[in-house]
């Protein structure tokens, strides 16, 4: 399965969720200006890491298998713009522009992988909240900062949807082309009409399905909350009546 979480004990999967997401952006973005011949090493460094936290040679392919149309995109475009300029069998060889790029983009890959592989959903999810928590809190602390920002985590929801989403789809669609081959089907034009029918409307009920969920569970932790602050207010107010009676609250 792409991108999908695999349970384990190693040093990755404790470490906190909010550190890998933070890491990954300037680790992508090393990433993508260090020589190729650094980064062909951190493929081999990346695939030792991957042996070693329990993932198959299978897995890290099937990782790497979103790419590949791009990548052929790439090879046709450079082929092309290439014959035009001087047609002959070594227009046919890629440059070293797109052997660079392919090298790059199959480390940032791995790179990925590591987050998804060991990071479940909920700790996807706690992570997202953790660094927006963070955030807000110490907007809110800076002068005039409770007027710019709200003490709801509302970014963290769309940015675990959004960190959600390509792992989803890739599975979604390993799920119906199986489901195609189980039936006999065979690849070609008649697959991709019949199966983007079926693989759009099944992402759209299940994007629907997700979302209300969310909604309920923010509906539910407003009312917890609120439910909180009340009987704060309650207790308040009893320490300070004069026979201990306590007042009752109501709003």
């Amino acid at each position: 399965m792409i991108f999908s979480y695999k349970s384990g004990s190693t040093f990755l999967h404790k470490a906190p969720a909010a550190l890998k997401i933070i890491l990954i952006c300037p680790l992508s973005f090393l990433i993508m200006k260090m020589p190729p011949i650094f980064a062909a090493l951190g493929i081999l460094a990346a695939c030792g890491g991957n042996f070693f936290l329990g993932f198959s040679i299978r897995d890290q392919i099937s990782d790497l298998s979103p790419i590949k149309y791009y990548l052929l995109l790439l090879y046709v475009l450079s082929t092309t713009s290439n014959l035009f300029v001087s047609f002959s069998v070594q227009s046919l060889v890629p440059d070293m522009g797109i052997i660079s790029l392919l090298v790059k983009l199959i480390l940032a890959i791995q790179v990925c992988s590591l987050l998804f592989r060991t990071t479940s959903s909920a700790g996807l999810k706690e992570g997202v909240e953790n660094i927006e928590t963070f955030l807000r809190g110490f907007i809110r602390k800076l002068p005039l900062g409770k007027n710019l920002v709200s003490a709801d985590n509302s970014f963290s929801v769309a940015m675990y949807m959004f960190l959600s989403f390509l792992p989803a789809e890739l599975d979604l669609w390993s799920k119906v082309d199986a489901a195609w081959k189980a039936r006999g089907g065979k690849n070609g034009i008649k697959k991709v009409q019949v199966l983007s029918y079926v693989f759009i409307s099944i992402s759209l009920y299940k994007a629907a399905s997700k979302a209300q969920a969310l909604r309920e569970r923010q509906g539910k932790e407003r009312d917890r909350k609120g439910k909180t602050t009340t009987r704060q207010r309650q207790t308040t107010l009893r320490a300070f009546h004069p026979d201990g009676r306590g007042y009752r609250w109501r709003g």
